[in-house]
């Protein structure tokens, strides 16, 4: 069944292709103008040819015709140009609403094999959709006009042959639809909307081979052979029957289209004989007839698309309306210094994570240094995407400066952090790009060379064949890891927040208390609320406040620094 509010939307999305459309709309109109014109043409050809016998005249018809011929021709491409454009314009439209969705979902929705799977297909459907959609779109101007114009030429030409031919029309189309079928450009939607006709061999066939072991041993093979074969050879005699009621239906229709072709051929030959039709109008009729076959051909095969790619853009609007983070609050802020407070927060991996459950009742003070051991990566993931507002606690509330997370603007609280992680993260194609990414993307060039200077970054990008301008390859092994750490400290150091999340990146040795990325770390920490996430108890504890060990629920103070 259609839906019709599916198709609402769709035309909501359309509008950002509207100028091309309409001017492929008035190439469309031309077109059919023209083709109007042809049979109007093709009757003074034969006028001047057979009756008049006046070569001259007959010489000029048919350059007008030719002439006619060449503006059909050139103003279809034109329209089919405009048509390609406005289907660029609508899967870009349908791939900006989609990828805006997709980087803006809960933390839960990338976790997910079988979400990730959607968002891929839903990719494929918007490119689906649109080129579908256009090609529908295209038939129905295109041809709607010309079936109008070449109806106009009728009753020109002679209204009452004119009536009998368009009662004619609906019978012609809906016996078309049966023998056309499907059209060949919307093959690839109907191959991905049918339904295997096997399902219960399928299913007999998968419980067989789960029974495998019980099959063999109580010698039962040749049984199921003879039961799956008779269950193939059922659904084949079912399909058969089905594909002869098909044929033989689309015989019949054929013969009646030639049946009612011949009659009308014999109706002018007639009118021709009687003197009540001229040849030349008899010529021009046959014109017209043979010019309708296409279009309402074509028009014929339209009627089925919307039950082929129904069911993709049903799914292509189901990723559209995932609920996305909230990005609304009632708090816009402005000068942060940087305190945070866990009350009562109740930190609990997914079913299939082996992290402990934990409740955290936690304040951390402007510029204090804490430290959260967790030997469970799975906990110090959610501990990070609770702090940045990606995941809502279960129990309990966050506040950043006394205000609660759920009455903060998301992108104001995000601005107040920077994350630096021990694993190479690429975000651009280039050394810059990677430091100068996002909100900073814009900064002067004055600035990234302050923070290359201060964390380190300096130091590498010299001996680079294009110093910062340097490209990366996709997996980042253009730069070695410790470089990869370096970049993420003077990301951070550019972007220049109150708080700093700072991932399994700390000295785990003594002798590591030298080390570039260390000195960038301690730069960039300076005057800093910062939050350490890390596996195992540090054994430098230079510069850090506060060192918590997360224990079977509770907090434990292990160490001041």
């Amino acid at each position: 069944m259609i839906q019709v509010h599916y198709y609402r939307r769709l035309a909501r999305m359309m509008t950002a292709c509207g100028h091309s459309v309409f001017w492929a709309a008035l190439a469309m109109i031309t077109m059919a103008a023209t083709m109007a014109f042809l049979p109007i043409q093709i009757q003074r050809i034969l006028h001047a040819a057979l009756i008049e016998q006046d070569e001259s005249c007959a010489k000029t018809a048919l350059l007008v015709f030719i002439i006619l011929v060449i503006i059909y021709s050139v103003s279809g491409y034109i329209g089919q140009y405009w048509m390609r454009k406005a289907d660029k314009q609508l899967v870009m439209q349908l791939n900006s609403v989609l990828f805006d969705k997709l980087l803006r979902l809960p933390v839960r929705y990338y976790q997910s094999a079988d979400e990730n799977h959607a968002a891929h297909a839903a990719l494929h459907h918007a490119r689906s959709i649109s080129k579908t959609s256009m090609q529908t779109l295209t038939v129905l101007m295109r041809d709607t006009l010309a079936v109008a114009g070449l109806i106009a030429c009728l009753f020109y030409l002679n209204r009452e042959i004119a009536i009998l031919i368009c009662l004619l029309i609906p019978f012609v189309f809906l016996m078309l639809q049966v023998t056309t079928g499907q059209q060949k450009c919307y093959s690839d939607a109907g191959m991905q909307n049918a339904e295997p006709a096997n399902t219960g061999l399928t299913d007999r066939l998968r419980h067989c081979l789960e029974n495998f072991r019980h099959i063999q041993l109580l010698g039962g093979q040749q049984q199921e052979c003879q039961h799956l074969g008779s269950t193939a050879q059922s659904i084949l005699n079912s399909e058969n029957q089905q594909n002869d009621y098909k044929a033989f239906a689309a015989m019949l229709c054929q013969l009646l289209i030639v049946l009612i072709g011949i009659a009308m051929v014999y109706l002018l030959m007639q009118q021709v004989i009687d003197n009540t039709l001229s040849i030349d109008q008899a010529g021009a009729f046959i014109a017209i007839m043979l010019l309708l076959v296409m279009p309402i051909s074509r028009l014929a095969g339209v009627s089925r698309v919307p039950g082929l790619i129904q069911r993709q853009l049903e799914q292509l609007l189901a990723v559209f309306d995932l609920a996305a983070i909230s990005a609304h609050g009632t708090v816009s802020l402005t000068e942060v210094r940087g305190e945070l407070t866990l009350d009562q927060v109740h930190v609990r991996c997914g079913e299939k994570a082996s992290c402990r459950p934990y409740t955290l009742n936690l304040n951390i003070r402007p510029g204090e240094t804490i430290a959260l051991v967790t030997d469970d990566s799975a906990a110090r993931l959610l501990l990070m995407d609770l702090l940045l507002g990606f995941s809502p606690p279960a129990t309990g509330e966050i506040k950043l400066d006394g205000h609660d997370y759920g009455r903060i603007r998301h992108c104001d609280l995000l601005a107040q952090f920077a994350v630096i992680s021990g694993i190479p993260v690429v975000l651009s194609d280039r050394i810059a790009g990677n430091i100068a990414y996002g909100d900073t993307g814009c900064a002067h060039e004055a600035g990234i060379m302050h923070a290359i200077q201060a964390t380190g970054v300096a130091g590498f990008v010299r001996d680079m064949p294009e110093g910062l301008q340097t490209r990366i390859d996709d997996s980042g092994a253009s730069l070695t890891r410790k470089q990869w750490q370096l970049v993420a400290v003077a990301r951070a150091f550019l972007r220049n927040p109150p708080i700093l999340i700072i991932d399994d990146l700390w000295p785990r040795h003594a002798q590591e208390l030298a080390d570039d990325v260390f000195k960038a770390l301690t730069a960039v920490m300076r005057n800093r609320t910062t939050i350490l996430l890390l596996p195992i108890m540090p054994a430098c504890r230079e510069g850090i406040d506060r060192i918590l060990l997360l224990e079977t629920g509770e907090i434990v103070i292990s160490g001041e620094g």
